[in-house]
């Protein structure tokens, strides 16, 4: 399973920006064929090998639709949701940029599951 440590993270109008690091490799159980090919990353994922940073921004709504009570600290949700799509399929099919809500425009089960991934959180 793949490593995720938020590097850091920024307050910006209507959210946050995190700077994540991956590391190790996903258990990636349906990769999506190149969904969202980030071309040029620096990234492996040939052998589904990981490791590399992203920028994660999330933005207000999407983590109240996540943490509904508030709960949950930014960097925990946008870390369940690096990891949801961590899940599904290889870093270097990731833009090295995006917003947390990629998640729900490339897996229905999105809203979901990423709950789920926050409470299974270490």
């Amino acid at each position: 399973m793949a490593r995720i440590e938020i590097l850091s993270e920024h307050e910006q109008p209507g959210g946050w920006m995190f700077e994540a690091g991956v590391h190790g490799k996903p258990d990636v159980s349906g990769a999506s064929g190149g969904s969202g090919a980030s071309g040029g990353s620096g990234r492996s994922g040939a052998s589904g090998a990981s490791g590399g940073r992203v920028r994660l921004s999330l933005a207000w709504a999407d983590y109240n639709l996540w943490s509904p009570d508030g709960a949950d600290a930014p960097q925990r949700v946008a870390e369940a949701v690096l990891a949801f799509l961590l899940s599904r399929q290889r870093l270097s099919e990731l833009r090295p940029a995006f917003d947390a809500a990629l998640a729900r425009r490339l897996h229905a089960d999105a809203d979901r599951a990423i709950p789920g991934f926050i409470r299974r959180l270490p």
